[in-house]
């Protein structure tokens, strides 16, 4: 399930550090310092696409977590320097070597495009995809990210996607994969970074800010963004909840044969977007409130997968400050994802993603807007430290935001 990476060569690397104002000629490549960076470009409105071109690239990450190593790819979005003879992609979405799906980038983005340094080194989002799903389910919000200056980097947790949902043969328990999942965010950030200092051997080099670094994820990928933010499971509590809930998603297979740590915290991240997320139930009574970072959740009104007053409100009331629940009206599960369209190029009927792809639901077409515009300024404002207030979004016809 992977695409090939064709690294710039060394000369190419040579006349783009001379473009960026880096005097190499007659330097040893491994000590070249990096590309000066440009000035940062001007920022467009939050509901747009940013001033940045988009450039996407895919690698391998390895982890070897417990002795077992796992190997998975991760898509990488980034700003990009792109001409009007490069060919925008085409995303395949792959089970095995057959391709269930092909569709074009929806903002042209531009495979193995060099690194825009304009405003460089960028701030780094990595997103976790849904129970099921796939690296590529929320392009809606990877390519609109890096459009405005973001390097975004999502993994396919293998064992738990589109493709092995398929063949429950190669699927994971659902428990197993929570355990395994936050092990691969923290992989992916440690692979992106590995190539940040590896220049001139990668493109990405000298691209990404390890110092300003955001967990977002959708749904099973929520439940993984709490875990990296730095939420607590007690297995007493969940012991004694599956007891009392025992059709609970996470229930129906608890308790897990290899148990949880209780944290698995990665401190590099800063903020966290939690999308429909689930799972609240096996935290510990204040394991929410553990998370020390600002965090906003994103949810459905009408999510009947993860529903709304339980994997929603319910977390926002035990989270500390700065943290945020924005919610809109007819959005389901999958209005927060490109899962609603991905099924019509696949060919699967609608009745299996009718939470948020039925005609009572918003269109993907209005909701997606307004999700991104609410990512992009509750990141700029706690990531970045811009002046931005989510706040300052409203009134949104259809949207409410608590905060505190």
């Amino acid at each position: 399930m992977t695409f090939a990476i064709t690294s710039p060569t060394t000369r190419a690397l040579w006349l783009v550090g001379v473009l960026f104002g880096c005097s190499c000629a007659a330097e040893d490549p491994e000590t070249t310092p990096p590309p000066a960076p440009l000035p940062a470009l001007k920022q467009m409105p939050a509901t747009g696409a940013g001033p940045y071109a988009v450039g996407v690239t895919t690698i391998e990450a390895v982890t070897d977590m417990d002795g077992n190593g796992r190997e998975f790819p991760v898509e990488i979005w980034y700003p990009a320097t792109v001409t009007a003879s490069d060919t925008p992609t085409a995303y395949e979405l792959r089970i095995g070597t057959l391709v269930a799906a092909q569709y074009p980038s929806p903002l042209g983005v531009v495979r193995d495009a060099p690194v825009d340094h304009h405003g460089s080194p960028h701030p780094v989002v990595v997103f976790s995809h849904g129970f099921g799903g796939t690296r590529l389910q929320s392009i809606y919000l990877t390519e609109f990210l890096a459009s405005h200056g973001f390097i975004v980097a999502a993994p396919d947790h293998v064992g738990n996607t589109f493709a092995e949902e398929l063949n429950k043969d190669l699927a994971l328990s659902l428990l197993e994969a929570a355990r395994l999942r936050p092990g691969d965010v923290s992989r992916t950030l440690d692979t992106l970074l590995e190539l940040n200092d590896s220049w001139p051997d990668s493109h990405l080099g000298y691209a990404a800010d390890p110092s300003r670094v955001a967990i977002a994820g959708h749904s099973f990928g929520g439940f993984t963004t709490y875990r990296i933010a730095g939420g607590i499971i007690d297995s007493a509590t969940g012991d004694a909840l599956c007891k009392a809930n025992p059709d609970d998603l996470f229930c129906k297979e608890w308790p897990p044969e290899t148990p949880f740590p209780p944290s698995q915290k990665d401190d590099r991240f800063l903020a966290a977007l939690p999308q429909a997320p689930g799972g609240a139930l096996v935290f510990a009574d204040d394991g929410l409130s553990q998370i020390d970072i600002p965090i906003m959740i994103q949810a459905g009104r009408d999510d009947t997968s993860t529903p709304y007053a339980s994997e929603a409100v319910e977390p926002f009331e035990k989270l500390g400050a700065p943290a945020y629940l924005m919610s809109i009206e007819a959005a389901g599960h999958f209005t927060f994802s490109d899962m609603c369209e991905l099924i019509g190029l696949i060919g699967i009927g609608a009745d299996a993603f009718s939470d948020g792809c039925s005609p009572d639901n918003i269109d993907s077409s209005q909701a997606h807007p307004i999700i991104n515009a609410f990512v992009l300024t509750f990141l700029r404002r706690h990531l970045l430290g811009q002046a931005d207030d989510p706040n300052s979004l409203l009134p949104e016809p259809g949207v409410t935001l608590d905060s505190r």
